[in-house]
């Protein structure tokens, strides 16, 4: 069964959660004060209760006029939220009760044992929350002079409105019986209340006393300021003077914040500039070191050949003197040969051989032309390779590969990286014993019968 709240504005219900909360609330507490003014109730689904709380409407004025609201309006409040409250009760007498909000913060037990016994809407909820412990707020009068007076306020207008005082008998009458004194008037303590108003006169005066001191020494400290105003303008002029100085101070220096300005963008550019050099200058030492490293490497190999090239000129020096001492052995040994009956008699023969040595070199050339032919096809030859790796052949005067047609395969020269001359001919002894070129002969032959690139 879901349990409903409406209230008296002001009138501090909200002292009462704990006990309402134990008896099922839900807590919502935003229109408590305001759902009963309309014609129907909050829409709840199912079975409903309804819990109608109210106050001393002195209590409740009191606290609307400590809520900044007027006398007039609070009075009026209370009236008009009074019968509503009232005629709904009426309306739903079974399922609703009437309580007095300091009563029941003075008996919450005797309240939850009352509707456990004689309200059978809320029996099941009083019960429930007979079972817990409960502690509510009570409301305690004079505890301050304000609240005091607006009490006494309150106090008066009530017994002054006839509105007012038609509601009370209704609102005890049809509230809960609660203790032996129910819906009793609020009582000030009058005496301690002209005390308090007493001592605020007596501070009053004092502090008049204080304001008229606090005058006086307002009016020499006004005088001290027309005195310090004249200074005052004395150097807001010397200011001016000043600050007319600065101004030109600044426009000369704005010209040469400009001026610097510029100055920086354009270092800013050179400093760019130096970056990208710097970052070029690394770039091409490293490529320098690495053309250095690379040419040390050739010039070390061209020594290396050089070496080895005047090693094998000396040899060849030797053998050519020693050849030219056998020519002009031979040469003397011919001229007597040739002066003798035997090589007059034996020249028809000879001129026979003559011309059979001119046809075979005739195809000797042919075959030649033939073989740097199959090389200028094969990719395994390579003549710009076979230059820089020899350079001796370019002092030939003779092609690439003509050269190693007709010298280099026999001398173990190689034709390009991807072939070795001195190893096929070492594997395939049948060509070396033929006399034949390595390459000429992998390409034309070894090739298609499975012979290796050596």
């Amino acid at each position: 069964m879901a349990l409903v709240v409406g209230a008296l504005p002001h009138s501090q219900w909200q002292r009462l959660s704990p006990l309402l909360e134990a008896m099922g609330w839900d807590g919502r507490s935003s229109d408590a004060e305001r759902w009963y003014l309309g014609e129907r109730s909050p829409d709840r689904s199912g079975d409903v209760s309804y819990v109608l709380l109210h106050s001393r409407p002195e209590r409740c004025i009191a606290q609307a006029l400590a809520d900044g609201n007027d006398l007039k309006s609070a009075v009026s409040t209370w009236v008009t939220s009074g019968e509503a409250l009232l005629a709904f009760y009426r309306n739903n007498r079974s399922k609703a009760v009437l309580l007095d909000i300091d009563a029941v913060c003075g008996n919450p037990d005797e309240v939850l044992n009352w509707l456990a016994h004689n309200h059978s809407a809320l029996k099941t909820a009083a019960s429930s929350a007979r079972q817990r412990s409960i502690q509510v707020g009570a409301i305690r009068d004079g505890q301050s002079l304000d609240q005091n007076l607006d009490l006494l306020v309150a106090i008066q207008a009530v017994d002054q409105s006839a509105d007012v005082q038609g509601l009370l008998p209704y609102f005890e009458a049809a509230s809960v019986p609660l203790g032996q004194e129910t819906y009793a008037r609020p009582l000030v303590d009058l005496m301690s209340t002209v005390a308090n108003i007493e001592s605020v006169k007596r501070n009053s005066k004092i502090a008049k006393e204080s304001i008229n001191v606090s005058q006086e020494q307002i009016t020499a400290l006004e005088k001290q300021v027309g005195s310090l105003k004249e200074e005052n303008d004395l150097v807001v002029r010397e200011l001016f003077k000043v600050q007319e100085e600065l101004e030109r101070y600044y426009l000369k220096n704005k010209d040469k914040d400009s001026e610097l300005e510029r100055l920086r963008a354009d270092n800013k550019t050179i400093n760019v500039e130096l970056t990208s050099l710097k970052s070029k200058l690394e770039y091409t030492t490293s490529e320098v070191e690495k053309f250095s490293r690379d040419k040390q490497k050739e010039i070390a190999a061209i020594r290396k050949t050089l070496s080895e090239k005047e090693r094998a000129l000396s040899k060849a020096t030797k053998w050519a003197k020693k050849l030219e001492r056998e020519r002009d052995e031979l040469n003397t040994a011919l001229m007597a040969v040739q002066g003798s009956l035997f090589w007059r008699l034996t020249f028809p023969l000879r001129w026979v051989l003559g011309k059979v040595k001119r046809v075979g070199g005739l195809f000797r050339r042919r075959g030649i032309k033939k073989n740097v032919k199959v090389l200028q096809q094969s990719e395994l030859f390579d003549g710009q390779w076979y230059l820089a790796q020899y350079p001796d052949v370019v002092q030939s005067g003779l092609k690439p590969e003509e050269h190693y047609v007709r010298h280099g395969a026999f001398e173990g020269r190689d034709p390009s990286p991807y072939f070795s001359s001195k190893n096929y001919l070492r594997a395939n002894p049948d060509v070396a014993k033929a006399g034949l070129n390595p390459l000429v002969h992998y390409v034309l032959h070894g090739k298609d019968e499975g012979r290796r690139v050596a």
